[in-house]
């Protein structure tokens, strides 16, 4: 009868997000700050190990922006600017949420394996015209 592999410790989770070149740093309460490079995330401490918190995002100075798209380009939304996200932004992005699904034992996802999902979608370009 095969035994049930018990879930990996949040110090081996740390210790596989520096396997990957992610660093880690403690906020307190259980949260970690995880950055490479100019790309990063908060994650936390839950019954079941370390999980991500929201969508990961792009350092852009002392901002954070979040990935945004526009329907015909891909911008990097902060709380005082929106840039054009070029393609080696995008595949940073991706190459760091491949890395921390994998660190911290997330699933592989078919749709998440396609490339970078964006936080948030405004297809519609016309001003003042509601959404259904």
């Amino acid at each position: 009868m095969p035994t049930k592999k018990s879930a990996p410790s949040v110090e081996e989770q740390l210790q596989s997000l520096r396997s990957y070149g992610v660093e880690a740093k403690s906020t307190g309460g259980g949260k970690w700050s995880v950055q490479k490079g100019d790309c990063v995330a908060e994650i936390e401490q839950t019954s079941a190990g370390l999980r991500v918190v929201g969508s990961p995002g792009f350092q852009i100075g002392a901002e954070v922006g979040q990935l945004l798209d526009g329907g015909y380009q891909k911008f990097l939304k902060t709380p005082t600017r929106k840039l054009p996200a070029t393609a080696d932004h995008l595949h940073r992005m991706h190459g760091f949420q491949e890395a921390l699904a994998a660190a911290l034992g997330e699933p592989a996802l078919y749709n998440l394996a396609l490339g970078t999902v964006s936080t948030a979608y405004h297809y519609d370009r016309v001003k003042g015209r509601a959404n259904p």
